[in-house]
């Protein structure tokens, strides 16, 4: 996960690949930092750390999201099964829930 640091200040922004990735590569007032995953889950673990930095998390919008999904995977991919014979292993997930669904509701 990248992570940015504003300056000298204490303000950490956490974000993905997808989501403003480039735009906050490309600020000059931020910089990204790069912690080992040994470094991260410590940040994570240490109360103290948590007590005297301020993290924000930059995400997608959950439905905008998924619709996403919908349209890459149910409406464009659909090819790829026909073509390849077996289905991509997120839709596989997702048969997977549906199934799960229906026998729970």
């Amino acid at each position: 996960m990248p992570i940015f640091k504003k300056g000298n200040n204490s303000l950490y922004l956490l974000t993905n690949y997808k989501v403003m990735y480039s735009t906050l590569k490309q600020q000059k007032e931020i910089r990204r930092i790069v912690f080992s995953n040994k470094t991260q889950f410590k940040i994570v673990l240490t109360q103290w750390f948590l007590n005297n930095f301020r993290f924000y998390l930059i995400v997608r919008n959950p439905y905008d999201k998924i619709e996403s999904f919908f349209r890459e995977k149910f409406r464009k991919s659909l090819d790829h099964y026909e073509k390849n014979g077996f289905w991509q292993e997120s839709q596989k997930i997702f048969f997977h829930i549906w199934e799960l669904k229906k026998i729970y509701l």
